[in-house]
């Protein structure tokens, strides 16, 4: 049986917050997958882009895409 392939989607909303914050959840997703037994597939970041606009934020929807078409298990 393989790992479960996922992917990981990061993202703040504001010029106010930090790049930091991106990092840091890369940072804490990644080791859940290690822990885990996960195979990250990609990453997904989407920085300073408002929440009421999916359209607006691409890592997002290439997110869906690569969920849509199989490539992930998990997010």
């Amino acid at each position: 049986m393989r790992n479960p392939r996922i992917g990981i989607y990061a993202r703040y909303s504001s010029d106010l917050q930090s790049d930091a914050s991106i990092d840091d959840q890369i940072r804490l997703c990644a080791e859940r997958a290690s822990t885990e037994g996960w195979e990250i597939v990609n990453t997904y970041v989407d920085a300073a882009v408002s929440g009421s606009s999916m359209m607006l934020r691409t890592g997002m929807q290439n997110l869906l895409q690569d969920s849509l078409s199989g490539k992930l298990d998990l997010v």
